[in-house]
């Protein structure tokens, strides 16, 4: 593995259910895009940067 961008699922899926809730409780307009955090690995820092697949 040379680098890859990390996206937790868990994030997204918190980020799909706070557009929802705004939607239907608020009335507040879906954004056209919505973003995560992500998180730049490496062979050398996944281990330190905190990420994890589970």
């Amino acid at each position: 593995m040379k680098g890859a961008l990390f996206v937790n699922g868990k994030d997204v899926g918190a980020l799909a259910v706070q557009t929802l809730y705004d939607r239907l409780k608020n009335s507040k307009d879906m954004p056209a895009e919505a973003f995560a955090p992500t998180t730049m690995v490496d062979a050398t820092t996944f281990k330190t940067s905190g990420v994890s697949c589970n």
